[in-house]
């Protein structure tokens, strides 16, 4: 028994309404699972705000200009905006907050009498730089190698060794 396309659905049969899913969304196929959906990357990168944004910031606020239009013509997003402002009025200053971190185990000067002493003093061996330098710091070799590699001096002159 063959049916027609104009013809009336069988009582017998429950009618199935299916509904259309939203554009975009996956729809699972006879057989098997849809594909898994890769997760939604952030649209924000982050990066410092150069001075230049800064002062642009502050002098578009001080035009009274909205902090909306304020962040179209910075690029920058309302929310990102709109916090620097509060902390450009808390703190009197545009400057980032110093970050935190162990402090350097040499002043620059400190570092300059080093490179100095190396640069006059080849030969010494280097456990014998930083205890001729300065006696009273207990300094490891690889602050020392750190310290000389920053300044440009990537090696040591050998020592002449003694002949047996």
């Amino acid at each position: 028994m063959s049916e027609s396309a104009n013809s009336t659905p069988d009582p017998a049969v429950p009618a199935i309404e299916l509904e259309q899913p939203p554009t975009g969304t996956a729809v699972a196929v006879a057989g098997g699972a849809a594909p898994p959906r890769a997760a939604a990357k952030p649209n924000t990168q982050r990066r410092e705000m150069s001075d230049m944004e800064k002062g642009m910031i502050i002098a578009y606020h001080n035009c009274q200009m909205p902090i909306g239009k304020i962040a179209k013509s910075v690029g920058r997003n309302w929310q990102t905006v709109r916090s620097f402002l509060n902390r450009y009025e808390t703190r009197g200053t545009y400057a980032n907050a110093s970050r935190s971190g162990r402090p350097k185990g040499l002043t620059p000067e400190q570092e300059d009498a080093v490179v100095k002493f190396v640069r006059e003093n080849p030969k010494i061996p280097k456990d014998k730089v930083l205890s001729s330098v300065f006696p009273d710091l207990e300094l490891s070799s690889a602050t020392l190698y750190r310290v000389l590699r920053g300044k440009g001096i990537r090696k040591f002159r050998a020592q002449a060794r003694k002949k047996c």
